[in-house]
This record gives structure tokens, C-alpha cells and sequence, in this order.
């Protein structure tokens, strides 16, 4: 028997290597080099701070506990709020002295902003002493909402 024979066919594929592997390094480079600068930023910013304000900051930062204290108390002492008495305001200087006004007269101060100037919102807008500080509370009525929902546009009535 005469076997035919097939003729063997060798078929040769060959890759194309192209220049580029891919881009995701390209990205993580840039999130290098965009950290880099901010860290450079950060380095000249605080080289150009007096020391006492970098004493003053680290300070803050090292004491300050959101659990511990309150809004007076950061403010190193916390009377009270500081009012001009006497004089005016004359080319940007303030005049007269400076005293010291307790929460129940910035309370008051306040309610009276808040009735001259909010007058369809008087209601939503709450002002109270308390523990020796001045609270400010600004809420939604059932029903009559402070701004549209999304927006930081006040509601039309």
C-alpha cells in the first residue's frame, strides 16, 4: 500500500512587540510626583511662619481634644465675647475700648439679628446659653424646610 503522505505545513506566528507596556505606571508616577509637591508645599509654608505661630500651632494641636473641650475654652480663657464701646471706625482703625460681653447680652444680641433679619426663619432659628456659651441651632420645621432639597439656595415662601 502506497500511503500518501500529507506534506507537513509549518505555520510560524510571530509577535509584534510594541514600544509601550501598559500605562499604569505612568499613573502611579504622577501620584509620586503630585505627593512630592505637596510635600514640598508643606515644607515652605512652614518655613515661612514665624516661630511663635508654630509654637502656638503645635500646641494646639498636641492639647486640643474635640472630646474634652469646648468652643470657649480653645480660645484660651473664653470670657466672653470683646465689644468696641465709645468712638467709631475711621479709616479701617478701630477707636474707643474694647469690653468684654457675656453670653446672656450676646444672646439677646443675637435673637435680635436673627428678628430683623431672618424674619420668616425666626422660628427655625434657636439661640440659647449654654454652660456658660452661647448655642446657635438651626433647624428644619416639619413641613417648612430652610433651603431646597440639594441646594444651598434658600426656600421661597
Amino acid at each position: 500500500m502506497a500511503e500518501r503522505l500529507r506534506p507537513i505545513i509549518v505555520i510560524k506566528k510571530i509577535k509584534k512587540h510594541e514600544g509601550h507596556h501598559g500605562g499604569q505606571w505612568k499613573v502611579a508616577y504622577a501620584d509620586f510626583i503630585t505627593a512630592l509637591m505637596a510635600f514640598f508645599l508643606l515644607l515652605w509654608l512652614l518655613a515661612m511662619v514665624s516661630p511663635e505661630k508654630r509654637v502656638a500651632l503645635s500646641q494646639y494641636f498636641t492639647d486640643y481634644s474635640v472630646f474634652k473641650e469646648q468652643g470657649e475654652k480653645v480660645t484660651k480663657g473664653g470670657v466672653g465675647i470683646l465689644e468696641f464701646k465709645g468712638g467709631g471706625r475711621q479709616a479701617g482703625n478701630a477707636q474707643g475700648k474694647m469690653e468684654a460681653m457675656s453670653p446672656e447680652k450676646l444672646k439677646t444680641k443675637i435673637k435680635a439679628a436673627v428678628e430683623a433679619n431672618l424674619k420668616t426663619l425666626k422660628d427655625q432659628v434657636l439661640v440659647d446659653v449654654h454652660e456658660g456659651t452661647v448655642r446657635i441651632q438651626i433647624v428644619d420645621n416639619e413641613g417648612s424646610q430652610m433651603f431646597l432639597l440639594g441646594s444651598a439656595k434658600q426656600e421661597c415662601r
